[in-house]
């Protein structure tokens, strides 16, 4: 698994957060665990309330980001936002939240069919990372999906973007 490796300027992602440990309901499908009960609110939101998303810079893309905190090793919890990108805040309505990231590097990772199910976490932050020139830039991944490539977790035509950013070692 070999990314690329992108500039990107300032993002800004509006949309919903979950904080806690997504996945404590193991047995659940990926549609019914916390950070698909997610997705449906905010695409249920976003469907009735378009206009309130001002400035989107590409309305086929949806982003899904994973940021890390200090007691995760301890709790496996963490915040996941689910939104879009805008090129400016203005006027959020009280549900949706608004994160700002600095310009900087990010390995992108393209995942095809199956490969979106495996252990890529473990690929990327286990493997890949520690054996490249970079490190981990902060503790976030972002995961992109748009409408040209993303088909669903289950078809084997399906591509989602995992970007993780970076900074040269040392």
């Amino acid at each position: 698994m070999e990314p690329k490796i992108i500039e990107q300027g300032q993002t800004t992602i509006v949309g919903m957060v979950y904080y806690g440990n997504p996945f404590h309901d193991v047995g659940a499908a990926p549609e019914q665990n916390e950070i698909g009960k997610l997705w449906g609110r905010f695409n249920t939101y976003l469907e009735g309330n378009r206009p309130a998303f001002k400035h989107p810079v590409d309305t086929k893309v949806e982003w899904e980001l994973h940021i890390g905190t200090d007691e995760y090793e301890e709790t496996k919890e963490y915040f996941v936002m689910v939104g879009i990108e805008v090129s400016q805040i203005e006027d959020l309505p009280p549900p949706i939240f608004a994160k700002v990231f600095p310009a900087g590097q990010f390995a992108v990772f393209t995942l095809r069919g199956k490969e979106m199910t495996g252990n890529w976490g473990k690929a990327i932050y286990q493997e890949w990372l520690p054996s490249s020139a970079y490190g981990e830039a902060y503790s976030c991944t972002f995961e992109r999906y748009d409408d040209a490539h993303f088909k669903g977790w289950g078809d084997p035509e399906s591509e989602v973007e995992i970007w993780v950013p970076v900074k040269a070692k040392g």
